[in-house]
């Protein structure tokens, strides 16, 4: 029972009109996806959420409906609080009607309220902001009939044969592509590097755009994203999270790393018969941003591009890297802090211990890779360097401590043991200090003798 269910047991609420339900599956069990098409967006719900739902559409009224719930299915119906926290968050995003107010005004405040979120959001991450441009789906949709038979067994066939003959261009002559990689941030070369990363990268985001629009979504927008004040293109393919089938998401989400790949392989050949000149040096660019720069950032799972969201839908768990975080907090609240009443977000100890791992090698795969792109551009620009270790020094270290800060001095979950909490966390930071401090550890350095 919950205590502000007299709110809303009388009134009539129903999904707004043109809001659809689409059923999926992960790890055996059902779940569903709420579609909201006029705003793009998507949200997971179990089981029984969804039949809660559904009766709504029945019964006069939320107290009805549940009663109704719980009668169909007495364990598994959701209790008031959880009924109240779902109608609560549907209502703030604007998916709901009901027999007070006004779907229309309901509405606009709730695209309102995305909107100021997202303008929030956007200056919080200041190296990261991202300019809507324009509508790319009525372009996609006229040219895919000529693209659509890449996106075919013989497309794949195509590009197996053109990757294969890339990879064997750069084995045979691996000498002098590795020599040439000390001129790759030089300021002769500056210039083209950007303009081939961001051509590679425009044509990356067509590959999820197609992939998309040849399964049935749609793409309905595509901007600028300021990546550390460097101009990336981005489109919006979150469509692609209502497919029911998993085969079709992770090909949408592998679809912009087959675009890099096969464009390096073509690269790497045009690199291989040319002389040292500017279509000599654009090739080299593109065969190490489509490659080398894919395999750290894209596809790799442990950063949340392409390589994440295809691994959440191989194994089958959405939210990985939230449910890792939540998984982690849980476990710190109930094996070091001693919180009994904390609500463990998993469903198995194989499966809390496996999110734990993803989280821990998530950070430290991060952390290294932020501290190689600071030495790797330090070597090459010392002033650029040190500014960029003053954005990561705020981004990972000052942000997180006051986050910290926040949730132990207001999160509700710790009124009851706040003091005990706060004490704990003081002893931990301490004895890191103390152990920092006054453990002597090797100390040394190397000096070139003249």
């Amino acid at each position: 029972y919950d205590e502000s269910w007299h709110r809303v047991a009388d009134r009539s609420i129903r999904l707004r009109p043109g809001v659809q339900i689409v059923a999926q599956r992960f790890r055996g069990k059902r779940w569903y996806v709420i579609c909201d098409a006029m705003g793009n967006r998507f949200f997971r719900i179990r089981p029984q959420a969804y039949r809660f739902i559904c009766e709504l559409d029945r019964c006069a009224n939320v107290d009805q409906a549940w009663q109704r719930s719980l009668e169909a299915a007495p364990e598994n119906a959701p209790g008031q609080s959880e009924v109240v926290q779902l109608l609560s968050q549907l209502h703030q995003h604007g998916l709901l009607r009901s027999d007070l107010e006004g779907d229309a005004a309901e509405l606009f405040k709730a695209q309102e309220k995305k909107h100021n979120k997202e303008v929030k959001q956007q200056w919080a991450s200041l190296f990261f902001i991202r300019i809507p441009l324009f509508n790319p789906d009525p372009f996609l949709k006229a040219t895919l009939p000529f693209v659509s038979p890449l996106i075919s067994i013989w497309g794949l066939l195509l590009w197996v044969v053109v990757v294969g003959f890339g990879v064997k261009t750069v084995s045979e002559n691996w000498q002098q592509f590795s020599a040439e990689s000390g001129a790759l941030l030089g300021v002769a070369n500056l210039p083209w590097l950007f303009a081939t990363m961001a051509v590679l990268k425009g044509l990356h985001e067509f590959g999820h755009g197609y992939f998309c629009r040849k399964f049935g979504g749609e793409v309905p927008l595509m901007g600028i994203m300021l990546l550390l004040l460097n101009p990336l293109p981005y489109v919006d393919a979150s469509s692609s999270w209502a497919f029911r089938e998993k085969t079709k998401r992770m090909l949408v989400g592998l679809a912009g790393v087959l675009v890099e790949v096969f464009l390096a392989a073509i690269a790497a050949t045009i690199w291989a018969n040319t002389g040292d000149g500017t279509l000599h040096r654009i090739a080299y660019n593109a065969i190490v941003i489509a490659s080398v720069g894919t395999l750290l950032f894209n596809l790799n799972p442990l950063l949340r591009y392409d390589g994440y969201h295809i691994l959440t839908d191989l194994v089958e768990m959405p939210n990985l890297h939230t449910r890792s975080s939540k998984t982690v907090v849980y476990l710190m609240e109930r094996y070091i802090f001693g919180i009994q009443t904390s609500q463990n977000p998993t469903d198995s100890k194989l499966q809390a211990w496996l999110l734990t791992l993803y989280y821990f090698a998530a950070f430290t795969y991060r952390t290294l890779l932020l501290i190689g792109i600071l030495f790797f551009v330090s070597k090459q620009w010392l002033i650029l360097g040190m500014l960029l270790a003053l954005v990561f020094l705020v981004v990972w270290f000052i942000v997180p401590v006051f986050k910290s800060l926040k949730y132990l001095l207001f999160e509700s979950r710790l009124e009851l043991y706040r003091g005990r909490v706060v004490a704990i966390t003081g002893g931990l930071c301490l004895a890191i200090t103390a152990i920092l401090a006054f453990l002597p550890l090797p100390s040394y350095f190397r000096a070139d003798g003249i």
